[in-house]
């Protein structure tokens, strides 16, 4: 983790000019791996173990904003993109995390495929409790019907949360980490196409 935001802070701090808000997303364990960043703030004043705590960093002037009592602001992966929606397990519902988190989309599909041995993805996966983002992804590429329709359903989620988090921060760089910078365009190419109704154009562009 510390190697990946020191490389982090190498390219887009001081390496390229104009660049003072960038917005990090990581997918692995949940969607609260989201950090804004500081043009004057390197690599090395992010909080890892906050980070590594799915927390929002938002680093304005090198002044860490926290919140209140829990010491937690921002917790964006935790913000509602369902009604009365999947229980997280934060103890909410319809949180961003439960829809497009690693570890949750792996437990849905679980549930999903429990009894369909047939299914391409516990195929891939080599069993149900084996299901994880790569097996998914894999059966997407064999246009595998149900893998598609649910993975075009993960992306059409990420491009709301996306795009909401786009509106608040108007970052000038997002960068997509973990299984998004491992699958590419498979990720890339919907969610190109999704985000346009989610975020306004002056700041996706």
């Amino acid at each position: 983790l510390l190697c990946f935001f020191n490389y982090i802070g190498k390219i887009f701090f001081n390496h390229r000019e104009g660049v003072e808000v960038v917005l990090y997303i990581r997918f692995r364990g949940g969607n609260g791996n989201i950090e804004v960043a500081r043009k004057r703030i390197r690599a090395h004043a992010v909080h890892y173990a906050e980070v590594y705590r799915l927390c929002f960093l938002s680093h304005l002037h090198a002044d860490l904003v926290r919140g209140n009592a829990a010491l937690s602001a921002g917790e964006m992966g935790h913000i509602p993109i369902e009604l009365n929606g999947r229980q997280c397990n934060c103890g909410l519902k319809g949180c961003y995390e439960a829809y497009c988190g690693g570890r949750a989309v792996a437990a849905d599909l679980r549930k999903k495929l429990a009894d369909k041995p047939d299914s391409r993805i516990v195929q891939i996966a080599g069993s149900v409790e084996n299901i994880d983002m790569k097996a998914l992804a894999q059966a997407v590429r064999e246009n595998d019907a149900f893998a598609l329709e649910y993975w075009d359903e993960m992306i059409q989620n990420n491009a709301q949360a996306m795009g909401t988090l786009i509106n608040i921060m108007n970052p000038q760089k997002l960068i997509l980490g973990t299984f998004v910078w491992a699958t590419g365009d498979l990720f890339l190419a919907p969610l190109k196409k999704y985000i346009v109704n989610y975020a306004w154009k002056d700041m996706r562009d």
